[in-house]
């Protein structure tokens, strides 16, 4: 709730959705999930990974990302030219991340 509060609720009237990975199939838990909201003071990005490889490769064009939540479960974070990487220690894993 903190999170909500603090970094998201502010910025949510205004956000337009987008999906780096196109539309979400839960039914393919190989394959990553990622949903954001972009508005002029921050893009936000939610991303899962379900079943499938531990690295979760998203499209990313909005410069350095950080690890809103969870910041304690080991998940780590790295922009790079065109690609965020998110590598989740455990499957059924999400994080919530900042740009």
């Amino acid at each position: 709730m903190r999170v909500y509060k603090e970094r998201l609720r502010k910025n949510i009237l205004e956000a337009v959705p987008f999906y780096p990975l196109g539309l979400s199939d839960v039914t393919h838990p190989n394959v990553p999930i990622a949903l954001g909201l972009k508005s002029r003071e921050q893009n936000v990005l939610a991303v899962w990974r379900i079943d499938g490889s531990a690295i979760a490769k998203i499209p990313w064009r909005y410069g350095d990302a950080r690890l809103l939540y969870p910041t304690d479960l080991g998940i780590k974070v790295a922009a790079t030219e065109g690609t965020l990487q998110n590598d989740f220690p455990r499957t059924r894993m999400a994080c919530l991340l900042s740009a």
